[in-house]
């Protein structure tokens, strides 16, 4: 049997320096990218936030309908990248501070600045940064509880196996945050 939940809220992080403020929770792609220039000096990443609300699962669970020793599993669906290296590798984590969605779009001009951003979690008028005093930071998530899926010569649809972290949220050891999605 098989269970399906969507996001409840998501938006991706730019770490460049004319987007760190910028809000993108309402882009229909979400982006998880690592660019660098010819000589590797400079180096911009992007990540992604997703949150579900598990509710319909816990109470799923408890009324017997899921069994404890549940599978789940995070997919997300390549939009035609290009120019991947021949190894990749992604790695999920459950974020370890809220955050705002925001109703803001890459290319919107002026750029929407309310709502979570690289910088800031709530946005740029509450300025509540990931960590505090930190000037650069993209987010902030637990590393002891860690997902991963590897790509090799392909670019393929993501399926990977997040059970230890929704086994976590469920038996609130932590609290649903959501994922945080980034390359190494």
């Amino acid at each position: 049997m098989h269970f399906f939940t969507f996001a409840e809220k998501d938006a991706t992080l730019y770490e460049g320096s004319a987007t760190q403020s910028r809000n993108t929770g309402l882009d229909e792609i979400l982006e998880v990218r690592k660019d660098m220039n010819a000589d590797g000096s400079v180096v911009n990443v992007s990540r992604t936030l997703i949150k579900f609300d598990l509710s319909d699962i816990s109470s799923s669970i408890v009324a017997g309908i899921i069994p404890e020793n549940a599978r789940y599993y995070l997919n997300l669906y390549d939009a035609n990248s290009k120019e991947l290296t021949t190894s990749q590798s992604l790695f999920a984590y459950p974020v370890s501070q809220s955050w705002v969605q925001g109703d803001g779009r890459f290319f919107d001009q002026p750029a929407t600045t309310e709502g979570c951003s690289w910088r800031y979690r709530d946005g740029e008028t509450t300025g509540t940064q990931w960590v505090s005093g930190s000037n650069n930071t993209g987010g902030t998530w637990f590393n002891q509880y860690e997902a991963s899926q590897s790509f090799n010569h392909e670019t393929i649809d993501m399926r990977m196996d997040v059970t230890d972290i929704m086994k976590q949220w469920l038996s609130s050891s932590i609290a649903n945050e959501g994922f945080i999605v980034k390359r190494s």
